[in-house]
């Protein structure tokens, strides 16, 4: 695919990658050290797990249908870091905390793997590191709430770093990636007879200015 390339996917990558590791890692410290304290029953334990993967991998068809009509990845990826540093104030109610964190690591997971995905259109492989990272989070937060270490004051601190920062990375966003996405809208445009759904009825171009 002959398209201009966004410059600064190295720089990207790494932030992407650091990101998932760390907002995976937050989600299940959270979870550990805050939420399961608090907990009383096997079955109460069982309903904040489910909120908590409904919010993060159920919301993520909206998210992306969203994104993929308004071309913000790094705001929604912002917004999902302001998303954790809310959910840790409503941790004395663990259901909320559940349902906010959770929906902030699906405003982390779709839009900076939809960046990824247009970054390299032709190549799978930035995408292993950006995984991989988000298991080793999941494993290492386990490990670390089990073993009761305070970690609150950082990994606020660490949050609203990232916040920004994704801000700062996604710089020229929308014109960095409106090549691919005009290539990719021509194809759906093409080859997809229900393509005016996908976009959920807007005929919006990746450069039209809804921001």
């Amino acid at each position: 695919m002959d398209v201009k390339r966004y410059p600064g996917f190295a720089v990207r990558l790494t932030v992407y990658t650091f990101g998932h590791f760390f907002f995976e890692f937050v989600a299940n410290y959270f979870i550990i050290s805050l939420i399961a304290p608090q907990i009383t029953s096997y079955p109460q334990m069982i309903t904040v797990l489910l909120l908590y993967n409904i919010c993060d991998y159920g919301l993520q068809v909206l998210i992306g249908l969203l994104d993929d009509v308004v071309h913000r990845n790094h705001f929604f990826a912002a917004f999902g870091a302001a998303l954790f540093i809310i959910g840790y104030f409503c941790s004395p109610i663990p259901l909320l905390m559940a349902a906010v964190v959770g929906t902030g690591a699906a405003f982390i997971h779709v839009p900076l793997g939809r960046q990824l995905l247009l970054d390299r259109p032709d190549s799978y492989a930035a995408l292993a590191p950006f995984v991989a990272s988000g298991s080793f989070g999941v494993f290492l937060g386990r490990k670390i709430g089990l073993i009761h270490v305070e970690m609150a004051g950082v990994i606020l601190a660490l949050a609203l770093g990232m916040m920004f920062l994704l801000i700062a990375v996604g710089t020229g966003e929308r014109t960095g990636n409106a090549d691919i996405e005009s290539s990719r809208l021509g194809y759906y445009e093409k080859y997809s007879t229900s393509y005016q759904f996908y976009s959920l009825g807007y005929n919006i171009h990746p450069d039209a200015d809804i921001f």
